[in-house]
């Protein structure tokens, strides 16, 4: 674990501090969610594809985050 000073440290401790920070799932994934509405999704992002379209042409710069 290497985290101020340059200092390295190699035990077993540091590596579970590690993984402790990085807040690995070890469990299996859930499966897909049976109850979303598809055309729902579906025409939403026809209209998030149409707005980002638009304002592109505008020469707007786009960002997305989750």
């Amino acid at each position: 674990m290497k985290i101020l000073f340059n200092a390295e440290h190699q035990t077993d401790s540091s590596y579970q501090l590690l993984l402790r920070l990085c807040g690995p799932s070890l469990k299996l994934p859930e499966p897909f969610n049976k109850h979303r509405d598809e055309p729902a999704t579906t025409r939403r992002m026809a209209e998030v594809k149409t707005q980002v379209k638009n304002l592109l042409s505008q020469v707007w710069e786009v960002y997305a985050a989750d």
